[in-house]
């Protein structure tokens, strides 16, 4: 449709319907209908002729080219005398898509319908709405076909508009005319090089698109050119299926078919080939299996001689490393114990210092004590003289006894607090010595505790890598011998084969010696670093067993401070016999807080670093089941895990604390035997995993548990918490009172005081 009557005419359309109607005819259809610038009435009229013309036809194409509209989801196509002045008008005025499709009804193969009638549309500017709500789209709608076997072509996909072009066709209609009649090509492959054609001319702006669906089979609208008959096509054939297979069974069975022709000559030509490779094959066969029993013989030889050289070799390395590490440890033990020995002196000397300072603060007390009565005395002899009655005697008498007994009491309490001035010298300078001296050994412990473990790591390194190493050569020589013996395969065809491999039997001999002996090197050198590990470990042993025989020395010399305490407690127990038993009283609670700290202070020593536990040295290649067992105890212990020793023995104790390591590391180690992924496991925590547990009346203070101490007014309960103490309850009292209370007294004078709760009368 070019010449529409009411909108502006379209160039291309008739010239457009002009080279497909050619196109048809060159691609040999039976009947060719071409009509141009239909009316309404003309275009139902050529529709119902073809319909009738193409019942039972095997392809029946529409081609149409003009103007097209979709109206609520809708296609219709325009003819030429539309004028389309309402929406109501186009039920009337235009030719619906489905009417054109069901004029194609009797097509047996194919029923295809080509559309170029995207162009925009000039008549929805002019056309009048009679219902507000009806849409009149932009292009064509989206169709789905409800016959089988049909296709309806789109020159621009659904709701997008076609180009006219500038050319002599459109890009559509040349794109049908180049593809859609090649002999043999299939229509879904026609027209998607259609689609690619136009997309390349319209810069991606247009893009073709179709709807419906065909079977499997091949549709094209001319069919292929039938080729000529190859006679020796189905021969290629079998030949090449028989290449595949390639074996003497395959060729002989190709031959009993085509006895004659190229390819049989060629099949005889493989069935020699493969006859000869089966002859050098067995032959290459029986020299490999020459040559490696001569091999494996020179290498189990080869392999004995080394074996022993190595144990020469680790016998005297291990005893040069033993004298070795002996003159180590006697030096070390010489020097911690020159340096305990100076450490035990000063500490005794101090005590020394501490029981002149008690001895010379004692003589003060009996100075002042003899000084005190002196005076008394004094002061009763002039009372006796100036007494000139009895009754003044007595009063002078009342009188230098008040004087007497006051006196006595201001000696008392000067005598008690220079005495405690003197224990608590005494204690805090031997406690800061101890302390100082604990520290110092602390330290140094931790600091050769810290440059043992990074040997013993260094050492785990450099043997993890020489084990690699090891497993790397090995696998090496092993790859090298697999290939040298195929090489040998392949290359042993006649005697001097033979020859050939014998030789490389003889290289690779002379390689695995020399690889051998590396190993054996590398062996001897994780024997030393064993062995010098063993010695660190005695080294280390020694250096805390001198530690452990410092501290107890250090601990005789806090007990005899202790004892100058206790001998400055006697002095002041001399000022008064009457205060005896209340001195006795405070020094048992002295000495019981002094045994509850000393317990708090051995309790706190025990996870001192001197005595933590040293890291066990590198495994060897191959390490015992007991040592594997030794080693986790250790490293369990380290983790607080488990409390007992290391003893090489796996019991219910280490099955525990194995488990408990499990909780508390998200693990799951088998606890039933130790093994080595549980020993790396353990080893790889550097901190405490285990939570600490303090027994009843302590708490744990990091990595320690001390003595939980109440307040005044406060007592430890059996749940381990500071419980306030109940006050006694007020005793009633009378409300008469004594005009003249006075303080009994003995008979025969003197008076009575308060200590510690308690009444003393003298």
């Amino acid at each position: 449709m070019s010449k529409y009557q009411q909108v502006p005419k379209l160039t291309n359309p008739s010239r457009d319907a002009d080279a497909v109607a050619a196109l048809f005819k060159n691609a040999g259809f039976d009947v060719i209908d071409s009509e141009r610038d239909l009316g309404i009435a003309d275009l139902r009229r050529a529709i119902r002729r073809f319909s009738e013309t193409s019942r039972d036809a095997d392809i029946a194409v529409v081609y149409y080219a003009g103007h097209g509209i979709e109206v609520d989801g809708t296609n219709y196509l325009i003819p030429a005398d539309a004028k389309l002045t309402s929406d109501f008008d186009i039920e009337d005025e235009t030719i619906s898509l489905d009417r054109i499709l069901k004029a194609l009804e009797s097509a047996k193969r194919l029923k295809l319908v080509i559309l170029d009638a995207c162009r925009d549309n000039p008549f929805s500017t002019t056309m009048k709405r009679s219902v507000a709500s009806r849409s009149i789209g932009r292009g064509l709608a989206k169709i789905e076909p409800a016959m089988s076997d049909t296709l309806v072509a789109f020159a621009a996909k659904a709701g997008a508009v076609a180009s006219d072009g500038d050319g002599e066709n459109s890009p559509f209609a040349t794109a049908l005319v180049k593809y859609i009649t090649e002999p043999g090509l299939d229509l879904r492959l026609a027209f998607g090089r259609v689609r690619d054609d136009v997309l390349k001319n319209t810069s991606n702006r247009q893009e073709p698109f179709v709807y419906g669906s065909l079977g499997g089979e091949t549709m094209a609208l001319v069919p292929a050119a039938s080729k000529p008959v190859d006679a020796e096509a189905q021969a290629r054939v079998d030949y090449e299926l028989a290449a595949q297979v390639g074996t003497k069974q395959a060729w002989d069975s190709f031959l009993r078919g085509h006895a004659t022709g190229y390819y049989s000559n060629l099949a005889r030509a493989q069935n020699d080939k493969l006859t000869s490779a089966q002859q050098t094959r067995a032959k290459a066969d029986d020299a490999r299996r020459d040559a490696e029993a001569q091999a494996e013989q020179k290498a189990v030889e080869l392999r004995r001689q080394l074996e022993e050289q190595s144990v020469r070799q680790t016998a005297e390395v291990k005893q040069k490393l033993s004298e070795q590490a002996k003159k180590d440890l006697e030096a070390a033990r010489r020097q911690l114990a020159e340096q305990a020995k100076k450490e035990l002196d000063d500490a005794r000397r101090q005590v020394e210092i501490a029981q002149r300072q008690a001895e010379a603060a004692r003589q003060q007390v009996e100075d002042t004590k003899r000084q005190a009565i002196a005076d008394a005395q004094r002061q009763v002899e002039q009372a006796k003289v100036a007494a000139k009655a009895d009754e003044a005697r007595r009063d002078a008498e009342e009188q230098a006894a008040q004087k007497a007994v006051e006196l006595r009491r201001q000696l008392e309490e000067q005598s008690v607090r220079q005495t405690a001035e003197v224990k608590q010298k005494l204690s805090e300078q031997a406690k800061k010595d101890f302390e100082d001296a604990r520290r110092q050994l602390a330290e140094q412990a931790k600091k050769e505790l810290d440059d043992a473990r990074l040997q013993v790591e260094i050492a785990q390194r450099q043997a993890d890598a020489a084990r690699r190493q090891v497993e790397d050569t090995k696998r090496q020589a092993i790859a090298d011998a697999q290939r040298q013996a195929e090489e040998a395969k392949v290359a042993a065809k006649t005697d001097e084969a033979r020859r050939d491999a014998e030789e490389q039997a003889a290289q690779k001999t002379v390689e695995l010696r020399r690889q051998l002996e590396e190993q054996s090197l590398r062996q001897t050198a994780e024997v030393k670093q064993k062995l010098s590990e063993q010695a660190k470990k005695d080294l280390e042993d020694a250096r805390r067993q001198l530690a452990e025989q410092a501290k107890k020395e250090l601990d005789d010399a806090r007990r005899q401070v202790e004892i100058a305490q206790q001998q400055a407690d006697a002095a002041r127990q001399q000022v008064e016999d009457t205060k005896r038993q209340a001195i006795a009283d405070a020094q048992r609670q002295v000495e019981e807080a002094k045994v509850a700290a000393r317990a708090d202070a051995e309790k706190v020593a025990s996870l001192d670093p001197s005595q933590a536990i040293q890291p066990p040295p590198a495994p060897a290649a191959h390490m015992d089941q007991a040592d594997i067992i030794r080693l986790l105890q250790a490293h369990l212990k380290r983790v607080g895990c488990d409390a007992a020793e290391a003893t090489g023995t796996w019991d219910d104790g280490s099955r525990k604390a194995l488990d408990l390591f499990n909780k508390n590391a998200q693990t799951a180690f088998d606890v039933k035997l130790a093994s080595l992924d549980a020993l790396d496991a353990v080893r790889s925590k550097p901190d405490r995993v285990c939570p600490l547990v303090c027994g009843k009346g302590q708490r744990a203070d990091g990595d320690r548990c001390v003595q939980i101490g109440c307040a005044g007014g406060f007592f430890l309960n059996s749940s381990g918490a500071c419980e306030k103490r109940q006050e006694p309850a007020p005793k009633a009292r009378t409300a008469a009172k004594d005009p003249a209370p006075r303080r009994s007294a003995p008979s025969g004078g003197g008076k009575c005081f308060a200590f510690n709760g308690k009444s003393y009368c003298e």
